[in-house]
């Protein structure tokens, strides 16, 4: 497992740090904010893509995190997950205006719903991982955009 930093979206927020290995400076942890129940799941499950520390990487260096929205769980005989994930900076915690979003179905009888929802998790995050540039951009002008609000005291 990665090492995790969690913000919780909703109730308290909190940030955490969940080393996995003994430290490396070459290591690095994902910053997100997501629901507590989906923040939960991703501490016990880690993520696994293979673009992590690409982005990871990435993420830090920009002063970014990724924002995870979800629903998963079972309707009548249909299991569900979708995933819709942006950039924010989390300098203001302004979100970019890209997101990437992915839905996936399959029948309930046995379904690891929560197993579903990480799957889901980690293709939508390694996908964005091969081209994060315009999310990136999107986050940054977003940034820009609230700075030059607050501080002309102008309306967006």
């Amino acid at each position: 497992m990665r090492p995790i930093h969690f913000v919780a979206a909703l109730g308290v927020a909190t940030l955490a740090t969940l080393p996995a290995r003994a430290a490396d400076p070459h290591d690095c942890s994902l910053t997100y904010l997501a629901s507590v129940e989906a923040g939960q799941i991703i501490d016990k499950s880690g993520f696994g893509f293979d673009g992590y520390d690409k982005l990871c990487q990435r993420l830090r260096a920009e002063g970014m995190g990724v924002h995870i929205i979800e629903q998963h769980g079972t309707i009548g005989d249909q299991a569900y997950s979708w995933v819709s994930v942006t950039m924010y900076s989390r300098k203001l915690e302004v979100d970019s205006d890209q997101r990437q979003s992915s839905t996936t179905l399959g029948p309930a009888k046995g379904a690891d719903v929560d197993a579903m929802f990480m799957d889901n998790l980690n293709s939508t995050l390694d996908d964005i991982s091969k081209n994060p540039d315009e999310m990136v951009k999107s986050a940054h002008e977003e940034d820009e955009r609230v700075t030059k609000v607050v501080r002309e005291g102008a309306k967006p």
